[in-house]
C-alpha cells in the first residue's frame, strides 16, 4: 500500500531524520576545522553554524568535545596571556588526523554510493 504525504508531513519526517545525520557527521566537522588551526568554543561554533546554515546549540557542541578530548581526539590549552578573559583552545590530535581520515573516506564511499544509485558515472 503506497501512502501519500503532503509537503508538511514529509517536512515533519525530515525534521526527525536530519538532526540525527548532523549529529553523526558533527564530530567529523569538528575535527575537520580543528585539523586547521586551533580555536575555542565560540570560534568553533561560529564556524560551523555558517558551513551548515544552522543553529548548534551549546549543550551540543561542549559535551562532544569533551568526549573527543577522552577519546584523544583533541587536545586542550588554556589561553591566559592573550589579555582577554581565559579561553580554553582546542587542538587536533595525531589519533584525530587519523579518525579524521577514516571518516573522510567514509564520507567519500557514501557519496560514491549515492552517485551509483542516481546512475552518475
Amino acid at each position: 500500500m503506497h501512502m501519500v504525504m503532503d509537503s508538511s508531513e514529509t517536512d515533519a519526517l525530515f525534521d526527525k531524520w536530519q538532526p540525527q545525520a548532523r549529529k553523526g557527521w558533527l564530530e567529523c566537522f569538528l575535527l575537520l576545522v580543528l585539523s586547521h588551526e586551533r580555536g575555542y568554543g565560540y570560534q568553533v561554533a561560529t564556524q560551523l553554524r555558517e558551513a551548515l546554515n544552522a543553529e548548534l546549540p551549546e549543550g551540543t557542541l561542549y559535551p562532544l568535545l569533551r568526549r573527543m578530548q577522552r577519546d584523544g581526539l583533541v587536545d586542550t590549552e588554556w589561553d591566559t596571556e592573550s589579555g582577554s578573559n581565559p579561553r580554553k583552545y582546542y587542538t587536533i590530535t595525531p589519533r584525530g588526523r587519523l579518525m579524521l581520515e577514516k571518516m573522510r573516506t567514509e564520507f567519500e564511499h557514501w557519496q560514491k554510493a549515492m552517485d551509483t544509485l542516481e546512475g552518475k558515472p
